[in-house]
């Protein structure tokens, strides 16, 4: 007996739906071996998977990145998909495991399951693929900042960038890595934490592997050049930058250096220097002379703040960190950043020996009480 309900064939279908979106969007870049043998069993397991990939690829107009045959047209590869024995042969595939014919009823179900298929690809072709994909941390842009003025720009993943004048980088995030490219100016880095895709930042020929920091990169005619702020960044020498299917292993070669706050060094393609302490203040100086926000977070502009000095501004309160304030503060001055955060109503600032921290008065006042 058969207990299925539309209800669960319409959840069915909106699976099979967003499968075929994810392996359409992971095929924007070479599939390693590995995930190409995914790719096609997932294919055969179902008819409804080859004709439900057909349609988001012909929604988008890259049909034949999916299906470059010539015998047979964008119909007829749908109809073959469609029917009951269909497994249609790729390139360099051979169609194998040719299912029997489902009974009527089957036919009856697949039809109503269709008709869902094809409400969920409408629904996310009214959404767009970047709607989808900014959702699952996917990124694909380029950002640039004018001649007027520094950009500053959020990611996806929680990293600050802050771009000088006619500066540029170009961004990849996928299911593994996050890459990006400094392709001309400065750039400054406040990295966000995602433990499952490393932050890889490519310069030229090598690759700045991020473990907790912020840091800039300066590229021009006469080399480029890496300032860690705080925390520490490794360099890598770089076997094939361009590669964005790569895994780690296969992108980076042997470390060139590893720089800890307050350390910068220069290569370029004839070599690379040694790492040497540094102002911060010079480095840095192309940033804005101050901050201002509106109705901004107070973890927003302690981050901001962050880009100045190597003894960075944490704030340890999540309740405070989404406090919002206004105001105009000189950027050289995080000291009096942290003094204006102590007035505010059950804020305490602690001073470290690496950092200063901001926290709730009553957490304070607790530990105390059980000393």
């Amino acid at each position: 007996m058969n207990n299925s309900t539309p209800f669960d064939a319409t959840r069915q279908a909106r699976r099979i739906t967003e499968e075929a979106v994810s392996w359409y969007i992971e095929q924007q870049e070479p599939l390693t071996a590995a995930r190409r043998v995914a790719f096609f069993e997932w294919l055969r397991a179902s008819p409804r998977h080859v004709a439900e990939y057909f349609a988001v690829a012909q929604m988008h107009g890259d049909f034949k990145s999916v299906a470059s045959r010539k015998t047979d047209t964008v119909e007829e590869l749908l109809e073959r998909a469609r029917g009951e024995d269909a497994i249609v042969a790729f390139p360099g595939r051979r169609a194998t495991n040719r299912r029997t014919p489902e009974p009527r009823r089957g036919r009856t179900w697949r039809k109503a399951a269709g008709v869902a298929a094809v409400a969920a690809s409408v629904a996310m072709a009214w959404l767009g693929v970047d709607y989808w994909r900014g959702m699952h941390g996917y990124v694909a842009q380029s950002i640039a900042a004018d001649a007027s003025a520094v950009r500053s720009v959020s990611l996806a993943d929680g990293t600050l960038v802050q771009l000088d004048r006619n500066s540029r980088i170009d961004v990849h995030f996928d299911g593994r890595y996050r890459r990006i490219e400094v392709v001309r100016g400065n750039a400054l880095f406040d990295v966000g934490k995602d433990r499952a895709r490393p932050m890889l930042v490519s310069v030229g020929g090598h690759v700045l592997q991020d473990i907790g920091t912020v840091f800039g990169v300066k590229r021009d005619a006469g080399g480029d050049t890496l300032t860690v702020i705080s925390g520490r960044v490794r360099v890598l020498e770089a076997k094939d930058a361009s590669r964005r299917d790569a895994d780690l292993a296969e992108l980076t070669g042997d470390a060139v250096a590893d720089l800890t706050a307050g350390q910068q060094i220069s290569f370029n393609d004839a070599g690379h220097g040694v790492a040497q302490p540094v102002q911060v203040a010079r480095a840095t100086a192309w940033l804005p002379s101050e901050i201002r926000v509106r109705h901004e977070t107070i973890g927003n502009v302690a981050r901001r703040f962050n880009a100045y000095t190597s003894k960075p501004l944490i704030i340890d309160d999540a309740r405070i960190a989404d406090r919002r304030i206004s105001g105009i503060f000189l950027a050289n001055n995080p000291e009096a950043f942290a003094a204006y955060l102590a007035t505010l109503p059950d804020v305490r600032v602690v001073e470290e020996r690496d950092r200063v921290r901001v926290v709730a008065n009553h957490v304070i006042e607790t530990k105390a009480a059980h000393l």
